[in-house]
């Protein structure tokens, strides 16, 4: 889901430690809606692992703030989406059962960062993007 067609995005991801795999990470941000409203903003994360793993207490910040509701999990190569607000995103996506909702803020759709920590407020995954002139896409996600 990648309908971006202006050249000079810059999309970054930093791990805590060069080298090493991470297993929860930040895979989809849907940061610009085609309709403009920003409770239809959500953020994908993919756990990589072969392990279901357990997210509560983790933490989204940057542009947005979200903490994981305790007993939190996603399955052994499975996503959960943190979405801006739960009722929107359940009547836009009705297919989609994995997700949580309801963060502050918003996300930008010229430059913003997303960090995802996990409960020892250690940063497992880093995305930031970039664009030197206004999203004018029908619809942005990276």
């Amino acid at each position: 889901m990648l309908p971006l067609r202006a050249i000079g995005w810059l999309f970054t991801l930093f791990l805590p430690f060069c080298g090493i795999r991470a297993d929860v990470i930040i895979s989809e941000i849907h940061y610009h809606p085609s309709s403009e409203d920003p409770r239809e903003e959500f953020v994908e994360i993919w756990n990589t692992d072969a392990v279901a793993r357990d997210v509560g207490g983790w933490r989204l910040g940057g542009g947005v703030e979200f903490a994981f509701p305790a007993g939190t999990s996603i399955a052994a190569g499975g996503f959960v989406v943190v979405a801006a607000d739960a009722a929107t995103f359940s009547a836009k996506h009705p297919g989609v059962a994995n997700f949580v909702g309801g963060w502050s803020g918003r996300l930008s759709s010229s430059a913003d960062t997303i960090r995802l920590r996990n409960s020892a407020d250690v940063v497992v995954a880093e995305v930031s993007w970039f664009s030197p002139e206004k999203v004018d896409a029908l619809s942005a996600a990276i």
